[in-house]
């Protein structure tokens, strides 16, 4: 166990399952309630808040089935997180009007992080929304006008994997802070390699576009952080930028997934749980050098994809203490605030 290693203090929340977008790769997009009209009701999101507190989070990160920016007591939620000294953040579409960002901040938001999964008709494509793309245009204009500090993510899919390094820039000109390269994960009724490949690419082909668009990130003075993405098919340089399943609960830009509080060693067996029901526990994997900090491949890419052995290759890495490349980037040094 790596002392060094802090664990996540955020806690992220769900709001609502209302949504402006029909995303080709939303979690939920298999699912029966997927863009159903349900809101939590504030008193429960506010306890919930309070039960992380205790357990020792200081910030809110409002998640959602849907668009947390659709549910109507976001306001009111802010100030009083304000009153419990709770710092809060949001993760958005982007594509709400700019009042509605404007009202946020006035009620205390550290800051947005926003899904930036394209550029113009690309975004449209993606979210299956005419015009999308323009309006989130708009509130990146307004962001880079105010200079508030923003985050965002990009999922790496089919339809924008090789314009990663032309929205990596865009975003840096927009004041982006920190830029992230979200591989597509296959969650809850995505479990099938026939859907997953609807939507999903190889993870060697992507490798390209994420290093260049992590060079433009860095150029600019931001973050970079690469989600959920086997070190072997990234060149040495930017395998310390990975954060697998394995280390979320030490992602200071992630969540605690209630793990918030626990002792250094139960934590640790948490982190590794969480890394083992998502990853295959099969060669190379298993016999990698680099398997304490990757955790190895995701088990339905694999399914999708094709057996390990020919896709993967084992690794020599510098240093075999549990965290070492985790603790190498900057950005997971940080405390998740803006």
């Amino acid at each position: 166990m790596n002392p060094l290693l802090r664990p996540c203090s955020r806690v992220g929340i769900d709001v609502t399952r209302r949504c402006n977008f029909v995303c080709k790769t939303c979690f939920y997009r298999w699912h029966p309630s997927f863009n159903a009209a349900h809101d939590e009701p504030i008193e429960k999101i506010v306890t919930s808040a309070r039960q992380a507190q205790a357990r020792g989070c200081d910030h809110v990160v409002l998640v959602g089935w849907g668009e947390p920016a659709l549910w109507a007591p976001l306001p009111d939620f802010l100030r009083e997180m304000v009153r419990m000294g709770m710092s809060t953040s949001i993760i958005t579409n982007g594509s709400v009007s700019v009042h509605r960002y404007e009202e946020m901040r006035s009620a205390g938001l550290n800051h947005l992080h926003i899904s930036v999964h394209g550029i113009g008709p690309v975004l449209d494509e993606i979210v299956g929304v005419e015009g999308a793309g323009a309006r989130q245009g708009q509130v990146l204009s307004w962001l880079k006008k105010t200079d508030w500090p923003w985050r965002m993510n990009m999922t790496v899919q089919q339809a924008n994997y090789k314009t990663l390094p032309d929205i990596a820039s865009m975003c840096v000109e927009h004041g982006c802070k920190h830029i992230i390269s979200l591989g597509f994960l296959p969650h809850y009724e995505w479990n099938a390699p026939d859907k997953l490949r609807q939507v999903a690419v190889h993870p060697a082909e992507i490798k390209p576009y994420i290093q260049a668009a992590g060079q433009i990130a860095l150029d600019a003075g931001a973050m970079f952080t690469i989600r959920y993405h086997p070190m072997c098919l990234l060149d040495e340089p930017w395998r310390k930028y990975v954060v697998n399943a394995a280390y979320v609960l030490y992602d200071p830009w992630e969540w605690d997934y209630e793990h918030h509080g626990e002792a250094p060693e139960t934590l640790w067996r948490s982190a590794q749980g969480i890394g083992d029901t998502v990853a295959i526990k099969e060669a190379p994997c298993l016999s990698c050098g680099a398997r304490i900090h990757c955790g190895g491949w995701n088990r339905v890419y694999c399914a999708g994809f094709g057996r390990p052995t020919e896709i993967l290759h084992a690794i020599d890495i510098p240093d075999k203490t549990p965290g070492w490349y985790h603790l190498q980037n900057p950005a997971n040094l940080e405390k998740g605030i803006l």
